[in-house]
């Protein structure tokens, strides 16, 4: 593994570990079988993959690589963008905020880094194939669909029970969360330099 390999794929565990996460698993949380298409799953599954998103890297297979972890937390954000109407209420704004983070990542990272990040295609139907394939053109509309979805529920967080608790609580989770949605990489650690462009 080359320098820069070792450097993307510790942005990569920390970008998942402290950007994405919101709290460790739950005692007993079970590795997390993913969908291949829009079909329902059970709230607490879903639930804990949104808050601990690393439960999606156990299982018979598991993935030890940046890209196999990437491709993982894809699959999971198609599944949570093609189903948002049967997501409940406190679980709508946590999903958009996990599909903003995830689909923007491609575009933090330089380009030429772009295709370690992620395979050409997962499994996940669509369009009457098994695979669907991770284009330069749907990660943009993804990640693009996702910002406005998560900017949505903020200027609404008042009325979402997630957002609002959280306020209440005065957890500065999403205050924390804001430079995220207009800076490539913020300076949220500055013991490393800046693997985003610009």
């Amino acid at each position: 593994m080359t320098a820069t390999d070792q450097e993307l794929a510790s942005r990569f565990e920390w970008y998942v570990e402290h950007i994405i996460t919101l709290a460790p698993p739950p005692p007993g949380a079970r590795d997390f079988r993913l969908p291949t298409g829009p079909r329902p799953l059970p709230y607490n599954r879903v639930y804990t993959a949104l808050v601990s998103p690393a439960i999606l890297f156990g299982g018979a297979e598991p993935a030890t690589t940046v890209r196999h972890r990437m491709d993982r937390l894809a699959v999971f954000a198609l599944w949570l963008g093609a189903a948002p109407h049967d997501l409940p209420v406190g679980l709508a704004s946590r999903a958009a905020r996990f599909r903003f983070l995830l689909w923007s990542l491609p575009a933090r990272v330089v380009p030429e880094l772009r295709p370690q990040l992620l395979s050409p295609s997962v499994s996940w139907a669509s369009a009457g194939r098994s695979e669907t394939e991770l284009d330069a053109e749907l990660i943009r509309a993804q990640a693009r669909t996702a910002r406005e979805d998560w900017i949505g529920f903020l200027q609404v967080a008042e009325d979402d029970p997630w957002l609002a608790g959280l306020a209440a609580a005065g957890d500065r989770r999403i205050e924390r969360d804001l430079p995220w949605i207009t800076g490539a990489w913020p300076r949220t650690r500055p013991d490393q330099p800046r693997l985003g462009p610009g």
